[in-house]
């Protein structure tokens, strides 16, 4: 999947630096087991204090194996994950 250390997959994951130095990974990734149309939304930050923030959001009951897709998408964008990992509450 999408990596924060800027070596990510590019046909799923886009990779930038922050304002800060840090990065920020955002990616997408079809999954291969389970239901088709499965698939799982990332969102890595790498603070330039070392602190990492990574969340996945699927729409698959089960990601890591077989099971049913709930939704047509899962329940947040990859804008709306951006925003919670970015958040300065962290």
């Amino acid at each position: 999947m999408c990596s924060s250390d800027l070596d990510g997959d590019s046909s799923h994951c886009t990779v930038s630096r922050t304002a800060d130095g840090g990065s920020l990974a955002v990616g997408r990734e079809p999954l291969p087991t389970g239901e088709a149309g499965g698939v799982t939304y990332e969102a890595d930050l790498v603070r330039s204090d070392g602190v990492e923030l990574l969340m996945h959001v699927s729409n698959q009951r089960d990601p890591k194996g077989e099971s049913q897709v709930l939704a047509p998408q899962p329940p947040l964008t990859t804008e709306q994950m951006v925003s919670i990992v970015s958040s300065d509450r962290w």
